[in-house]
């Protein structure tokens, strides 16, 4: 689980300060136009190579069959699924808003998008270490955690200025937002591994 979402983490650091260097040298259309051509080329690659490999092992096998509603009756489930729904629909709100509150504070959009790609890379220790946490402590008090920090961190945002506050805010939450991401396949694993 560390491993995929450490490699999931690239996109920021690449494609938000690319996206910052294309709006400065075209208008939000043609970047669009750009990025959705890009993402299309890159589908087109993975369907031309991905590998078609058979598992070595025994993971070939078929699983045996698991009914539903053993999920559907499971209210550990439903709670962390609403809870990580409403979670990522406040900071995907953030992670769009954020680079505009720091252009209304005066920033560049280039300089912006350069420190929003550095927050990705921020993610990085959190992606790969906690599920290694994760045999230590809970993963439902890692999210906990996360979560309170990642709103302890938008005062950061909110204040804005000075310069010195913008870079904090997106370290800080790069670190806390990395946390955040493997935890729900952990928890799932943790409940859920097995048939």
């Amino acid at each position: 689980i560390g491993m995929l979402v450490v490699i999931g983490g690239l996109a920021g650091p690449v494609f938000l300060p690319l996206t910052g260097l294309l709006l400065d040298r075209y208008e939000w259309r043609t970047t669009a136009v750009i990025l959705g051509c890009l993402y299309l080329a890159t589908g087109v690659l993975a369907l031309i190579a991905y590998p078609n490999l058979k598992p070595i092992d025994d993971r070939g096998q078929a699983v045996p069959h698991v009914s539903w509603l053993r999920f559907a009756s499971d209210r550990r489930l439903l709670f962390i699924t609403v809870s990580f729904v409403l979670t990522f629909a406040a900071m995907q709100s953030t992670l769009l808003h954020r680079v505009a509150l720091f252009e209304e504070h005066g920033y560049a959009v280039t300089v912006v998008a350069f420190l929003a790609g550095l927050s990705g890379l921020m993610t990085f220790p959190g992606r790969y270490l906690m599920p290694r946490v994760a045999d230590r402590i809970p993963a439902t008090r890692a999210v906990t955690f996360a979560c309170v920090g990642l709103v302890g961190v938008m005062v950061l945002a909110i204040i804005g200025v000075p310069w010195i506050v913008m870079v904090a805010f997106f370290v800080v939450f790069g670190l806390f937002f990395g946390v955040l991401i493997p935890t729900r396949p952990v928890i799932m694993n943790a409940w859920y591994s097995g048939a």
